[in-house]
């Protein structure tokens, strides 16, 4: 048996395997009959259920023994979460903690642009015996966390999408790391696209 610990660990380091558990789960779920009310802001669409040994997320059951046991994570109204849940709450919510893992996932380098996210830095170190060593020391450059297809566009388009699979596009799959000059040309462009939409309209 996986320990609590052990599986909150893993959800915390695996996001989008966190996310992908999380709407399988919702999928056995019925379909929330007024989701696409729920389209506001930057929220996601989700209204949590406040049941007897459910979860508020999935609204799935929790157990006390078996392959879902391990459900260590917040409570709210003394309702226990899936720790896959909990994390992908976190992702949908809290996604500058996300900065690492998006970072590692482009190799370091911004999405738009290409260039690296982090400054490397090489300095000559004298040695005991003599010689010398190079050093590499990396500097993290400021980073911003962006949506790759924006919210307002997701909303405009709820119609197309289905549930859950709209969720995604508040978690990992849809996120990117941007340098902010990057992140600055993107929001204008989207600002510009979303005003030709309206006029359309």
């Amino acid at each position: 048996m996986i320990l609590p610990t052990s599986l909150a660990a893993f959800c915390v380091t695996h996001p989008l395997l966190s996310e992908t558990a999380t709407l399988a789960l919702m999928r056995r779920s019925p379909e929330p009959e007024d989701w696409r009310s729920l389209l506001r802001g930057r929220r996601p669409p989700v209204r949590f259920v406040h049941e007897k040994a459910t979860c508020p997320l999935c609204r799935q059951p929790t157990y006390d023994m078996g392959a879902w046991w391990p459900v260590a994570g917040p409570a709210t109204h003394n309702r226990f979460w899936h720790a896959c849940c909990v994390q992908t709450w976190r992702n949908w919510t809290a996604y500058s903690d996300l900065g690492g893992y998006l970072s590692a996932r482009q190799n370091w380098k911004c999405a738009i642009s290409g260039e690296p996210l982090q400054i490397i830095r090489e300095r000559q170190i004298d040695q005991p015996d003599g010689t010398t060593e190079m050093m590499a020391t990396r500097y993290a450059t400021r980073i911003e966390i962006d949506h790759r297809i924006p919210l307002w566009q997701v909303r405009a388009e709820a119609e197309s999408h289905r549930w859950p699979d709209i969720l995604r596009y508040w978690g990992p799959s849809n996120l990117q790391v941007l340098l902010p000059a990057m992140h600055v040309a993107k929001t204008k462009q989207e600002a510009a696209d979303r005003a030709r939409a309206r006029v359309a309209a």
